[in-house]
């Protein structure tokens, strides 16, 4: 619970933000005051709008340290869910705010939404950073499927202080090619 609720409190920081500089960045770093004021009165509704939208596409219950492709999609179709619905109320209601603005807060959406939610994943990789002298090299048996999940596994738990070197593998095919920015080389008698 405390988990949402941070991510919730964030997501209303980062809306404001993309629109304060979706503002900023159409008026060149001068908002009139009528937008200004504009921003101010909408502003709620707004933020309201997304975070619902946010909630009904799942992006509270994501556990975002094991995200993956899916979940970077369905972040990038709440985001433009929710501004089309949120530009869709703001020009319903004849508003006056600039559709410029509007577009431009898809895209810093994008951009900040999504980055928020990485962050965490990021962090995770980060916390764990042995030094590279102290970490045992090794070399994985096998260039396939099973191989790669290793290299993978190995990756995603630096606390396992492992650096992978190289795959070695029997299959010609195979020999000289990089898996992942891992070299394979030659088979078990090299």
């Amino acid at each position: 619970m405390a988990r949402k609720l941070f991510l919730i409190i964030l997501d209303i920081i980062v809306i404001n933000f993309c629109y304060y500089l979706g503002f900023l960045l159409k008026f060149d770093w001068h908002i009139p005051a009528h937008y200004w004021d504009m921003y101010i009165k909408w502003i709620v509704p707004i933020v309201l709008i997304k975070i619902v939208v946010f909630a009904l596409f799942g992006l509270y219950r994501i556990m975002w340290r094991y995200a993956d492709f899916k979940e970077l999609f369905r972040i990038f179709m709440a985001i433009v869910v929710a501004n089309v619905l949120t530009a869709g109320l703001l020009i319903s209601m004849n508003v006056g705010f600039p559709r410029s603005v509007m577009a431009l807060v898809l895209v810093i959406d994008m951009f900040f939404v999504t980055g928020t939610r990485y962050l965490s994943k990021a962090r995770k990789n980060l916390v764990f950073s042995i030094p590279v002298d102290r970490l045992k090299r090794v070399l994985i048996v096998g260039a396939g499927d099973a191989g790669v999940l290793v290299l993978n596994e190995l990756r995603k738990h630096k606390e396992l202080g492992y650096k992978v070197v190289a795959f070695i593998d029997d299959d010609k095919n195979k020999v000289g090619t990089e898996i992942l920015g891992i070299p394979v080389v030659g088979g078990k008698e090299k």
